[in-house]
C-alpha cells in the first residue's frame, strides 16, 4: 500500500498543492490505522474509524 503511494508520487511531477493533498491523505491513513489499533485494543465501537475515513475521503 505504502509502496504504491510512494511509486505514484515519484512517477509524476506534482505542484505544491498536489503534494499537500498527498500529505493530508497519508496523514489520514496513519490516523485511521492508529485509531483502528486503539479500537481493537479497547474493543470500542467503530465510530472512531468512521471518523478517520472522513480524513481519507478529504485527502483524495
Amino acid at each position: 500500500m505504502w509502496s504504491t503511494l510512494l511509486l505514484l508520487a515519484s512517477l509524476q511531477p506534482m505542484s505544491q498543492n498536489q503534494l499537500d493533498i498527498h500529505k493530508i491523505y497519508i496523514v489520514g491513513l496513519m490516523l485511521s490505522e492508529k485509531q483502528q489499533e486503539n479500537a481493537e485494543k479497547t474493543e470500542q465501537p467503530m465510530q472512531q474509524s468512521s471518523q478517520a475515513s472522513g480524513y481519507i475521503l478529504y485527502g483524495i
